[in-house]
């Protein structure tokens, strides 16, 4: 076997490569140039698509949200002895999570200071991996409902997974075919409540949580969650009716203390509002 650090020159005594050191040669600078002219693109669709952003920040999003597959090399020998060398990269950008990212990062860009930057970074890294959690969720129960269309536990699942990652309108989708499965399902109407709630449609909610209350009254969820709707409707005698519902049905539910004393708070009721946050900082619950 010939030494493959071995130099080989031509006749003139000039160095000359081998064949493979030439193709290693050639596939690192059509590697170079595939780099620069697809980072080019990806700059220039950013530029296009969102006009706030300065290189940097192209920078940083490219190296999150770009995939890139191995490069694939095609090599090409001329007659008069050379060698072209192409590379190909296939690449993309998931425009759903880059989207999600560009509504945080431009309010970022807009609103928050400096310093705040790691921290929404962060919360961006752990929707991703939120993302990579429940997606799998996702996919066994597309597998699930596509084999068995009737299976109303596969819609709810799917809706809970969709919940997770706070995609509002498919997860009611499917609590909706869940329900229309079994109407006897609280937990798919609690959790279409809830999901509407998120989206800030709270009569709906109100709606969805009250036929999960008649289905089974037992349940502190649900009572809870309505609370938190008529809270939000600043209906908030009716929300304290409902966090003490809650709370007779879960005494150790602390969360509830905290938003009855809120409620507590915003009719005028300070003491009972104080006892209530006491209680809910004993069982654990700072707000």
């Amino acid at each position: 076997m010939a030494d493959e650090n071995l130099k080989i020159f031509n006749s003139r005594g000039e160095y000359k490569m081998s064949e493979d050191d030439t193709f290693k040669f050639a596939k690192s600078v059509a590697l170079e140039s595939a780099e620069k002219i697809l980072y080019a693109d990806v700059k220039n669709f950013l530029h296009d698509n969102f006009k706030n952003l300065n290189d940097k920040d192209i920078d940083k999003i490219s190296e999150k949200f770009l995939t890139k597959n191995e490069p694939h090399f095609i090599r090409e020998n001329l007659s008069n002895g050379d060698m072209i060398c192409y590379a190909e990269i296939q690449a993309e950008i998931s425009l759903t999570v880059l989207d999600d990212f560009m509504k945080n990062f431009s309010n970022f860009k807009l609103e928050k200071k400096v310093d705040e930057q790691k921290k929404i970074i962060d919360e961006l890294q752990n929707k991703l991996k939120l993302f990579q959690k429940f997606l799998p969720d996702i996919i066994r129960e597309e597998i699930e409902v596509k084999n068995n269309p009737e299976s109303e536990l596969a819609y709810y699942n799917r809706g809970i997974a969709y919940l997770e990652l706070k995609n509002y309108s498919q997860a009611i989708e499917d609590f909706t075919q869940a329900i229309k499965l079994n109407h006897n399902d609280a937990a798919a109407y609690c959790y279409r409540g809830l999901a509407y709630q998120n989206l800030e449609n709270y009569s709906q909610a109100i709606e969805n949580y009250t036929q999960a209350i008649k289905l089974n009254p037992n349940w502190a969820f649900p009572y809870y969650n309505r609370g938190l709707a008529y809270y939000n409707l600043k209906n908030y005698s009716q929300a304290i009716e409902d966090y003490t519902q809650a709370i007779k049905l879960d005494s150790t539910f602390a969360k509830t203390y905290y938003r009855r004393g809120l409620a507590y708070k915003e009719i005028g009721e300070n003491e009972k509002a104080e006892k209530d946050f006491a209680k809910a900082r004993k069982l654990g619950y700072e707000g």
